[in-house]
């Protein structure tokens, strides 16, 4: 699993998930296949994506409005005013480039795997499952790696919807 050293796989492997957890972590396992390979180009060649997209503003809403599109089907969708703000956000700004950097650290060396997150064990930890995200971490997992985990709480939208201005359960 991404961002999960393979004895935290191993320890984690026989443990029940319920089964809104198991359509994440099967959302999870196709995001792996066919999904990340923008986080690759991001984490791997920052300069190029950011060169490229900096310099059409057609190039841009392509690569911008693909990720949208295919991000928000397991969510509400958003429309197109949305989509064209935000690109315009970016393309205006001329800000795309330096959140591409981000992606640069998550990927620790270039052509190695996605880098584990160094999470401590002694500061207290709160978790907030989003369902509708690629990236599984079920309850019982969290609750056995991480022994100073003192909240849970599983929210039915994105962590995303902010950004498009919806209600989201993330603010509760």
């Amino acid at each position: 699993m991404y961002f999960m050293t393979a004895d935290q796989t191993t320890a984690v492997a026989g443990l029940p998930v319920t089964p809104a957890e198991q359509v994440q972590l099967n959302r999870t396992v196709q995001w792996g296949e066919k999904g990340r390979a923008y986080g690759n180009e991001h984490g791997t060649q920052p300069s190029t994506i950011s060169l490229f997209l900096s310099t059409n503003t057609l190039a841009m809403l392509a690569w911008m409005g693909e990720k949208f599109v295919e991000w928000s089907k397991n969510r509400s969708s958003i429309s197109l005013n949305t989509i064209l703000f935000m690109t315009s956000f970016y393309w205006f700004t001329e800000s795309f480039g330096r959140g591409m950097w981000a992606y640069r650290e998550l990927m620790g060396i270039v052509g190695g795997g996605i880098l584990v997150l160094p999470l401590t064990l002694t500061k207290l930890l709160g978790y907030p499952d989003f369902r509708t995200e690629v990236l599984a971490f079920p309850r019982a997992w969290a609750e056995h790696l991480f022994p100073n985990l003192v909240l849970y709480k599983a929210h039915d939208k994105s962590s995303h919807c902010a950004v498009s201005n919806q209600n989201c359960s993330c603010r509760t």
